[in-house]
């Protein structure tokens, strides 16, 4: 982890309205939010480093400021089972708070990665005193629960151009929904590896369903980004179990010439 740069540390001063901006903390009274402010800490992780691995104590809280952090499972091979990203506005490591006294899953900077860290012991008076932020993190905790028990049946029932769709609509409607989100197009900085592994198939065939995606006109891929062009056909595919067919070339009109 390397030292926080001068443009960090001109950051702190936006730190209370941005934590603020971002769920389940917005419902948090000002006196709760400057304690959380005065209090928290800024990390700053290189694309690739870890910022928990399986075994580590569970006694943190992070909120991204900057970046996306990829959460991953270490199977027995040796081999990392991608199964969450998270972006700007969104909080990881959030079983610290329903008892998880050790990590089960790593989480690795996905990119260069600005970190607000919160001690779990820092927010249990705000789970005491504050009913609507206590809801929040059960929200919080049930829709990630939820997301993982859909994918998990997906796996086995949902062909993999459905499941591929279902991933790229989630983190499309999750940028929608972010502080920093653009104002028009939906752009997602996803590799075929990730998404391969989110969607429980592999890199080969990813690239050849966004391949066949892009011919139908509903992304367009450039130097690894993702770009939706065309939202609502994206969700008609997920919800189909037929994949998708390229689209027909026009034929080519053959004339022949006669001879004088």
């Amino acid at each position: 982890m390397k030292p926080l740069s001068s443009q960090v540390n001109m950051e702190k001063a936006d730190l209370l309205p941005f934590i603020q901006s971002c769920d389940p903390y917005s419902v948090l009274s000002h006196h709760e939010l400057e304690t959380i402010h005065s209090k928290s800490k800024i990390l700053v992780f290189e694309k690739g480093k870890s910022i928990y691995l399986p075994g580590h104590p569970s006694d943190q809280v992070y909120l991204v400021h900057s970046g996306s952090i990829r959460i991953a499972t270490l199977m027995e091979s040796g081999k990392e089972f991608t199964s969450s990203l998270y972006h700007v506005g969104e909080t990881f490591g959030e079983l610290s708070m329903a008892g998880e006294m050790a990590r089960v899953e790593m989480a690795v900077a996905y990119e260069r990665s600005v970190l607000i860290s919160l001690k779990t012991d820092l927010l249990s008076e705000p789970l005491k005193q504050n009913p609507l932020f206590t809801l929040g993190i059960m929200r919080l905790i049930g829709t990630r629960r939820c997301e993982s028990e859909n994918r998990l049946l997906q796996f086995f029932y949902a062909p993999v151009h459905s499941r591929l769709a279902k991933v790229l609509i989630h983190f499309a409607t999750k940028q929608a929904k972010s502080p920093a989100a653009p104002p028009s197009s939906i752009q997602l900085r996803l590799t075929h590896e990730i998404l391969a592994s989110l969607a429980g198939t592999t890199r080969e065939t990813t690239t050849m369903i966004l391949n066949r995606f892009q011919k139908l006109g509903i992304i367009h891929k450039s130097k690894g980004n993702i770009h939706i062009k065309d939202l609502q056909s994206l969700k008609t595919l997920s919800l189909s179990q037929s994949s998708p067919k390229e689209p027909k070339e026009p034929e080519k009109t053959l004339t022949l010439t006669h001879a004088a």
